[in-house]
């Protein structure tokens, strides 16, 4: 199981990213939380594209984003 992070912006927007792993594996775990946070009732507005990023001075390093 994968460490998600959560971030709010001053927007109102919520963001929630994996910085370690491989993307599919991460998308998945970010895909499931959000299922699961709506069977608890919670209710998003707008549910974006998983999205990866890259870095280049941290090769390794993967992020993935959930708006």
């Amino acid at each position: 199981m994968a460490k998600i992070q959560v971030v709010i912006t001053p927007e109102g927007q919520v963001a929630f990213t994996v910085a370690e792993g491989e993307y599919n594996s991460a998308k998945a775990e970010i895909e499931a939380m959000i299922n699961s946070l709506q069977l608890a009732g919670i209710e998003f507005s707008e549910i974006g594209e998983v999205e990866r990023h890259r870095h280049d001075h941290a090769h390794l390093d993967q992020h993935v984003h959930q708006h």
